[in-house]
């Protein structure tokens, strides 16, 4: 039997104020149920909110890839995590996806700094 990749999606929120936390997360449920429309039998993804539960699962099972849902709301944060997984073993893939991307070189540094993929156009390609 052939080991499945394990992907964490996350569309975090700030949990500390109570602000944005209702919100289902459509947009990496829908990436999910894309992904196991093609790959089911080759994937375990998860699917998080809040950072913390994450950061606390993270150390404990370590997944292959963990894609992060990019948004202006959820950059700086996003981006806090993804140094945090590098430190807890640098080699787990990131990936960032979604509409909110710096397309000047700065904006492009910082991403690449912990991140591992930005797609420039469709995440699909990727996938499939």
């Amino acid at each position: 039997m052939k080991e499945r990749l394990k992907i964490f999606l996350c569309d975090f929120v700030h949990d500390y104020s109570g602000m944005g936390t209702f919100c289902f997360p459509l947009n990496i449920g829908y990436l999910s149920a894309y992904i196991k429309k093609y790959h089911e039998d080759d994937v375990d993804i998860t699917l998080y909110k809040y950072p913390t539960p994450f950061l606390e699962k993270i150390k404990k099972d370590r997944p292959d890839l963990v894609g992060f849902s990019n948004y202006t709301w959820n950059q700086a944060l996003n981006r806090l995590v993804a140094k945090n997984i590098k430190l807890i073993n640098a080699n787990i893939v990131t990936v960032f996806g979604g509409p909110n991307f710096d397309t000047d070189e700065i904006g492009v540094q910082q991403f690449f700094n912990h991140c591992g993929l930005i797609p420039r156009s469709s995440l699909r390609l990727l996938l499939v």
